[in-house]
């Protein structure tokens, strides 16, 4: 699950660094051209490169595995096996009801992982600074400043992949422990950002610390990860629970990077450094926290991770609990030898 969650946090790196190497060669060949400065050239590029992939998401984005038919994409013994890992999850209604919703915020995950996520966010903006660094010491040209601003990129694709490798394997499944570690890992880079001069005699040191950034970005992946494994079973409260991480997060994206990395003060943002350290520590303690709730096992109550398989009368999703048997395990591998 995390390699597979890690491949669109993968994509989200690589598209913002071939933006920057993008937006390099237009200002060097475009600028000018037609009346048009090298900025607006590139909207139209970016238009040209999203129209036909808005287009192809309409017909080739998969359904989940309950609902979704054979086709140019899956075969039928594809589909089988996808339906093997979340048998439970075939009883699907569109809407989301009420009475699901007032019974869904009764328990921690919406409020664990919205929180989570949002903090991760927002302290995440602390990378918002370096291409105003490089641009503050007036000796990079345009084109520099958007190259060099990009290997950060490079160092959160790096850290996704090997990190998906470790969070399946070593860690077993239990993606808390990558998003606390990294969270810890996080914490003297930030620290060092926030109390280390802007512009320091030799400006190496803050120039890889900035590129170090990009480890955070895997938190994002393991907590997708996490949520969707905490949830598994359960698919209308799982996009529910997604849909209010993602508009949680942003109702606060909206405006406290504004008030703490205002871009007229860039790079000098020390209240902006010092909330970033502060939430990459809360990051830490409250994945700890989460993962004990989790680890509790409860059944009923707020405190509720295993889920009971009980359909209720008024057709509401039903609940499992996620442990298979010794022959759906074999079947799973048997589907799996054949795909092969």
């Amino acid at each position: 699950m995390s390699k597979r969650t890690s491949i669109i946090q993968f994509c989200t790196g690589v598209g913002p660094m071939f933006s920057g190497y993008l937006q390099a060669a237009a200002y060097n060949n475009l600028d000018g051209v037609s009346g048009r400065a090298g900025w607006r050239w590139l909207f139209i590029i970016d238009g040209i490169i999203s129209l036909p992939l808005a287009i192809a998401v309409v017909f080739f984005l998969p359904d989940v595995p309950g609902v979704q038919e054979p086709g140019l994409i899956f075969t039928p013994k594809e589909i089988e096996l996808a339906r093997t890992r979340a048998p439970q999850e075939t009883k699907l209604h569109i809407t989301y009801k009420w009475k699901d919703i007032v019974v869904w915020f009764r328990t921690w995950h919406i409020y664990g992982f919205c929180i989570l996520f949002t903090a991760m966010c927002l302290s995440s903006n602390i990378s918002s600074a370096i291409p105003f660094w490089f641009k503050s010491y007036k000796d990079f040209t345009v084109a520099q400043v958007n190259v060099y601003s990009t290997p950060v990129y490079a160092v959160q694709i790096i850290t996704n992949v090997f990190t998906a490798y470790i969070s399946d394997n070593v860690c077993r499944g239990r993606r808390w422990i990558i998003i606390a570690v990294v969270s810890i890992i996080n914490f003297p880079i930030y620290l060092a950002l926030t109390l280390l001069p802007v512009h320091p005699a030799n400006r190496g040191g803050r120039w890889a610390l900035y590129y170090l950034l990009g480890l955070a970005s895997c938190k994002a992946a393991q907590t997708w990860t996490w949520v969707n494994e905490a949830l598994l079973g359960q698919p209308v409260k799982r996009a529910f629970v997604s849909t209010m991480m993602n508009a949680f997060s942003y109702a606060f994206l909206a405006w406290v990077p504004i008030l703490a990395f205002p871009t007229k003060h860039q790079p000098y943002v020390t209240k902006g450094n010092i909330m970033a350290t502060v939430l990459t520590v809360f990051t830490a303690f409250f994945t700890l926290g989460m993962a004990y709730v989790q680890n509790l096992r409860k059944t009923t109550g707020f405190f509720q991770s295993v889920f009971v398989e009980n359909e209720s009368e008024n057709e509401s999703e039903t609940d499992f609990v996620a442990v298979n048997s010794a022959d759906e395990k074999r079947e799973h591998r048997d589907l799996e030898s054949n795909l092969k």
